[in-house]
């Protein structure tokens, strides 16, 4: 077989575009790791400065509760140049910061203050708004370069009459995530280069195959190697950034350590100084265990003799467990050195009486290290079916460099892979946003109104679905595909301008219009672009790439949404989409000059009502609808896309581990299914199969009768990826092979079952949102239920598809026949 080298033009656009995927996957993996240890580090100071200034509000509120009023105390400078003085008692540099305490009134008006300047001031706070969620009892408030910690003062009756603020600002912050990031972005740039000289050594040395099969095996080369380059370099990094992050990990809490070691110290040397024996100190292990459990990061304070014999011990219940595990494999000498922060008592400023040691949980390390890794691999898979359409890009220009081909079917999937992405980048937290625009009104409940904007998103894209298919057969592929990328992207826009839940709902509307638009028309192309042979291929190749570009969307929107917050998420899946058209003018232009000219000619006469009517009531036709169509889509929108994330979220999930499950989920579509529609091909009895999923779902439901929680969500929707496995394997080819369906047309069959999918799919969301106003616990298997039941009367009511006979239909259809 003759063979060419690849062209120094066409090396460098395969090298520009697979290195350029190296550095996205690189860049996004460092952004997560040190978006992650940015948080980690504010929280640590904001809840060691927290343990300071609770301190003095247990004081000024002993006071204000004995008649001491807040603007007329006396007293208070000393309070504060006290605890100023204790929030810089640290040893470790990154704690000497420019920071404040001062007073406020109930208003906001600064009375007191460590720094003149502040007095007069107002401390603009903003209610119940925190950027961390700490669970420690303050808030944490980012204003301008500072941080602010208000703790509310309260009197007798518990009304707010003042707060103590503790700012400090972001230098320290800054300064440490500038080391970070100039550590990422040396390690980074050496894991690239090398990357750009191994893809550079394999595409030099692989060949080009002149057209016919031999073409396809020079793509396959080119992607397999590029892929193996990338999934290298992602693997390489991801060990670093673990390892970087540990060290960095252990580095903040030493430094909280040691300052809450020596605000033991002060209090703790106090007693020992007013005579009292080191052993005989009195409500000691009160003031260790009050400040241990403010401290989930620490797993034991102790205070023991010079013989190192053990007084006093304080031991969180949250750092036990799995310690054991870790401490085997670090060293005593690490223990000491890397876990342990010993601090010594002297009375009189002479006398070692004893000393503190503090011991850094190192489960709370080892939680840390697995959501990192766990970032590492869902950013690896990202990459990998990043990768992938990216590679299809390469392997279409290798195959149109070869073959002289313009446009292929193949040229729709990168597009319809971002399109998905972008659509999907904000469907796991889609109901938590909108639980946080709810406002309280006497028409809807709340668990209602929260579904709205997945009902109608659903709504607007049936409607869109059912208009695209005139405009498709009029118009081409291309005018419905731009317009509705176009309105998806500026649908998700709306959706971060948003300022009220009415207007998210829709916004969502808008989105949902462009999705039916784009999905019809990627269709349209597919079928368009190839032969008879090829449609069934070409629409497989579609539908894989909106189902890789779920998986990614949904993930990477999950962990971008727990470090940046819900909003900004919707504005970079609104560009994703948009960025669509700069690809379709780029690789497609010849398909969009090409598009009016495939346009159907003959577009199918609508069917008489009378045959439609015929063909819903016919007892296989209404069992499939009603029994499995319309329940399987429930169960999809309502239980996944709406019931997990607020489920979820009440069982303290994290927002990265929620968009896994729906990665999870579109794993087992993609790579479960097409494995068990194998067998279901094989079987002459699609009925069964459909009866299956049904009992699946059902089982997946009846789970939560004994379980709740993560674990049990995972296991149903495993088992509900892989019911809907089958019946999306089994239905259309037992609605294809009814005689009702040989009759009446089976394009309008499968048009009739998609369209009643739909009223699922909007019903869906209302439903489990009833269920929660009732408890979702208990409901969820009381539906389980139902849906075994549905199974059994879908085999009663339902034949065989060899066991019907035709009805007679109308003279109008014979006639079309």
């Amino acid at each position: 077989m003759k063979t060419t080298k690849l062209t120094p033009a066409f090396k460098c656009k395969l090298l520009f575009a697979t290195t350029l995927m190296i550095l996205a996957a690189l860049s996004f993996n460092a952004f997560l790791t040190s978006t992650t240890l940015e948080k980690l580090y504010v929280k640590t100071l904001a809840s060691t400065y927290g343990i300071i200034g609770r301190d003095l509000q247990i004081s000024i509120e002993k006071a204000v509760r004995y008649g001491k009023k807040i603007d007329k105390f006396i007293g208070m400078d000393r309070l504060l140049k006290k605890t100023h003085q204790q929030m810089n008692r640290g040893k470790d540099t990154s704690f000497q910061m420019e920071n404040h305490v001062s007073i406020a009134v109930s208003g906001g008006s600064i009375k007191y203050s460590s720094s003149p300047d502040l007095v007069g001031s107002n401390a603009r706070l903003t209610p119940g708004k925190s950027i961390l969620s700490n669970g420690e009892g303050f808030t944490v408030q980012k204003q301008a370069k500072r941080y602010v910690i208000p703790i509310p003062i309260n009197d007798k009756q518990m009304e707010t009459v003042g707060f103590v603020i503790i700012d400090f600002s972001r230098a320290s912050v800054d300064r440490l995530m500038h080391s970070v990031h100039l550590k990422y972005l040396k390690t980074g740039g050496i894991i690239l280069c090398c990357g750009f000289i191994l893809l550079a050594i394999a595409f030099n040395a692989i060949q080009l195959n002149k057209p016919g099969k031999g073409s396809k095996q020079s793509g396959k080369r080119i992607m397999m190697a590029a892929l193996a380059i990338i999934i290298l370099c992602q693997v390489a990094f991801s060990v670093y950034g673990r390892n970087a992050f540990y060290a960095y990990y252990l580095k903040i809490n030493r430094e909280k350590v040691a300052l809450i070691n020596h605000t033991l110290k002060g209090k703790i040397e106090f007693l020992l100084n007013k005579g009292l024996k080191i052993n005989g100190l009195f409500k000691v292990e009160d003031l260790l265990h009050g400040m241990i459990e403010q401290s989930p990061e620490i797993e034991k304070i102790e205070l023991q003799t010079n013989e190192n014999k053990p007084l006093y011990t304080a031991v969180n219940d949250a750092g036990k467990g799995s310690a054991a595990k870790i401490a085997a494999s670090v060293s005593k000498a690490d223990s000491d050195n890397f876990y342990t922060i010993k601090t010594p008592l002297v009375k009189e400023g002479e006398v070692q009486e004893g000393r503190l040691m503090t011991t850094i949980s190192r489960d709370k390390a080892l939680e840390q290290i697995k959501a990192i890794g766990l970032d590492a691999v869902t950013v690896l898979v990202i990459a990998i079916l990043f990768s992938f359409e990216l590679l299809v890009i390469i392997f279409q220009m290798v195959d149109k460099t070869i073959e002289k081909t313009k446009v292929h079917y193949m040229d729709m999937r990168p597009a319809a892979f971002l399109f998905s992405f972008g659509i999907d980048i904000c469907v796991s937290f889609l109901p938590l946003y909108m639980d946080r625009l709810y406002v309280p009104n006497a028409w809807i409940p709340k668990d209602i109104f929260i579904a709205l904007p997945i009902s109608m998103e659903m709504l607007c894209e049936g409607l869109a679905i059912f208009m695209a298919g005139t405009w498709l057969d009029r118009r081409g592929w291309h005018e419905p595909f731009l317009w509705g990328v176009v309105l998806t992207g500026a649908g998700l826009i709306y959706s971060w301008l948003a300022p009220d839940a009415f207007h998210l709902i829709a916004s969502r509307a808008v989105a949902g219009f462009g999705y039916g638009f784009v999905i019809m028309a990627a269709q349209g192309f597919a079928i368009s672009y190839s032969n008879t042979d090829e449609k069934s291929h070409a629409l497989t190749q579609l539908y894989a790439g909106l189902y890789a570009g779920s998986i990614c969307g949904g993930a990477a929107g999950a962990m971008l949404a727990e470090r940046l917050g819900f909003k900004p998420i919707f504005l970079i899946g609104g560009l994703l989409i948009l960025s669509i058209l700069i690809y379709v003018f780029i690789f497609m232009s010849d398909a969009v000059k090409k598009s009016s000219q495939h346009g159907s000619k003959n577009r199918p006469t609508p069917a008489p009502w009378l045959d439609l009517f015929k063909f819903c009531s016919n007892r296989n036709i209404l069992g499939l609808i009603t029994l499995i169509a319309i329940p399987a889509s429930v169960s999809l929108i309502g239980f996944l896309y709406y019931c997990i994330p607020i489920y979820l979220n009440q069982h303290q999930v994290s927002q990265s581990n929620i968009g896994r499950v729906f990665m999870l989920h579109g794993i087992c579509l993609v790579y479960v299914a097409p494995f068990i529609s194998r067998f279901v091909d094989q079987s002459r009895n699609k009925r069964g199969f459909l009866m299956l999923s049904s009992v699946l779902t059902g089982i997946a439901f009846i789970a939560y009768y004994s379980f709740q929680g993560f674990v049990i969500t995972l296991f149903s929707v495993v088992v509900l990826g892989v019911a809907g496995g089958l019946m999306y394997a089994a239905q259309n080819p037992y609605l294809l092979k009814l005689p009702i369906t040989q009759t009446l047309g089976e394009g309008k069959a499968l048009s009739i079952i998609s369209a009643t999918s739909r009223i699922g799919q909007i019903l869906g969301p209302f439903i489990f949102g009833w269920m929660f106003i009732f408890g979702i616990d208990r409901c969820l298997p009381l539906v389980g239920a139902i849906y075994l039941v549905a199974a059994l009367a879908f085999l009663l009511v339902t034949q065989k598809e060899t066991l019907a006979k035709p009805p007679a239909l109308s003279d109008t259809t014979k006639a079309q026949g």
